[in-house]
């Protein structure tokens, strides 16, 4: 898999996530079966700045020659997602969120996956 396709198919896939989560977090209460106060509306909404703002990153890092700057996207993403998984296969198993929560654990930890599987050649590359 080409470093390219990856930004930008996760830059745009990460774009559009952060539109959503900000312009109708109550979609996503839904899905989870979680309820909605202003605190977690907020939340929610600052969660959907910073996923558009990595999309923006990643997509806008598609024609980069700089491997620092590609490796630094795709080892900061691994370890978000890792983290992200774990939070969320713990809210699942925990019961703050409904059975969804595992399917968005699981979509977090293959979001690592071709991540990693992507950034082991870049990391043993000199150029690109």
């Amino acid at each position: 898999m080409k470093s390219n396709n990856v930004l930008v198919a996760f830059g745009l896939f990460t774009i559009f996530m952060g539109i959503g989560l900000f312009f109708f977090p109550s979609l996503f209460y839904f899905l989870l079966g979680v309820q909605a106060t202003p605190a977690t509306t907020l939340f929610m909404r600052f969660f959907g700045v910073l996923l558009f703002l990595e999309g923006i990153f990643f997509y806008g890092s598609r024609r980069t020659a700089d491997l620092r700057v590609i490796k630094s996207f795709y080892f900061g993403s691994i370890v978000a997602d890792c983290v992200m998984g774990l939070l969320s296969l713990d809210a699942a198993v925990n019961g703050v969120v409904n059975v969804l929560g595992y399917a968005f654990a699981a979509l977090f930890f293959i979001f690592a996956i071709i991540y990693w599987l992507v950034y082991i050649p870049i990391k043993k590359a000199t150029t690109i």
